[in-house]
């Protein structure tokens, strides 16, 4: 196992989306395959290659993410709006023991895109409440990611839809809403179908 770990990570480093093999292409849709493990690995080599994956074979993966995000989001508004968002300070404190969180193992499992969810929740637990502030200080904390090179495009539209739905829900709409805004500012690619997303949230498991 480890050293088809080791070719396939070769393969990633030197992958094409417009030229790929046959061979090429298949082992880098079992790489999308393997999870947000794998997908944290791509972004250390660079995020072009992970935005590559997505593009050529991961519409699908990329839209089951965003199901995934979108769901995580509607479960922590509607602790929000069942106990305040106080409630979340746990939640946000120590994501890895939150048993709301890891409900969500995508999400969980990527310490890029949890910490920024948590440093936007935070704001909520600290007080903040004008959604101006809100967009503006996370727009700044996630442009500043950007400028480090391991944030692609599709991780980019995942971390502005968890903004589009915090924002939503410090104006007071309800957590499916809130979530909504966060469905319609993704790319039609990774947009998951506004059914879909209520069939998933109409059956996440009990809190």
């Amino acid at each position: 196992m480890a050293e088809n770990l080791e070719e396939d990570f070769e393969d990633a480093e030197e992958f094409s989306p417009v030229v790929a093999s046959g061979r090429q292409r298949r082992r880098m849709q079992r790489l999308i395959r393997r999870g947000p493990g794998w997908r944290d690995a791509c972004e250390e080599v660079g995020a072009g290659i992970l935005d590559g994956l997505l593009a050529v074979f991961g519409s699908d993966r990329s839209q089951e993410l965003a199901l995934e995000y979108l769901s995580a989001l509607y479960s922590i508004f509607k602790l929000a709006k069942t106990k305040g968002d106080l409630a979340l300070e746990s939640h946000v404190e120590r994501p890895d023991e939150s048993p709301l969180l890891q409900k969500f193992p995508s999400l969980s499992g990527n310490p890029n895109d949890l910490e920024f969810l948590c440093e936007t929740l935070r704001m909520l637990t600290l007080g903040t409440s004008d959604p101006a502030d809100i967009r503006r200080l996370m727009e700044t904390n996630l442009a500043g990611r950007m400028t480090t090179g391991k944030i692609g495009e599709s991780q980019n539209h995942r971390l502005r839809a968890i903004i589009e739905s915090t924002v939503a829900h410090t104006l007071g709409y309800a957590p499916q809403v809130s979530i909504e805004f966060g469905r319609c500012s993704l790319p039609l690619a990774m947009r998951p179908s506004f059914q879909s997303l209520e069939e998933t949230v109409t059956n996440l498991p009990p809190d």
